[in-house]
């Protein structure tokens, strides 16, 4: 499945818009796009998703997949930092054996 920034990055190339031109429309810097299109940066608030799509021209159909990627996006990045705490957990508790 696409993440939301992977979505994000498709159809920005799809249109031929650089980060620059949809950061700008935006309101965002170029550099928290570019790390919410590599996943490095969680989807952001419902405004700036809106604020991203009306960029993009994207249809109806399509903004509404971005936004159940964005939720999507957020909850598996949810369970990987649950898991990674009950990891590190895991591991002082072997320390201390």
């Amino acid at each position: 499945m696409e993440t939301f920034g992977e979505k994000v990055r498709r159809w920005r190339r799809d249109k031929n818009y650089t980060l620059s031109r949809v950061a700008g429309d935006v309101g965002i810097s170029i550099t928290y796009l570019s790390q919410i299109e590599k996943g490095q940066r969680t989807p952001p608030c419902i405004m700036l998703i809106n604020a991203i799509a009306d960029s993009l021209w994207i249809s109806k159909e399509q903004r509404e997949q971005l936004h159940r990627s964005a939720v999507a996006t957020r909850l598996a990045e949810r369970r990987k930092t649950k898991l990674q705490v009950e990891l590190e957990h895991t591991r002082r508790q072997r320390k201390q054996r």
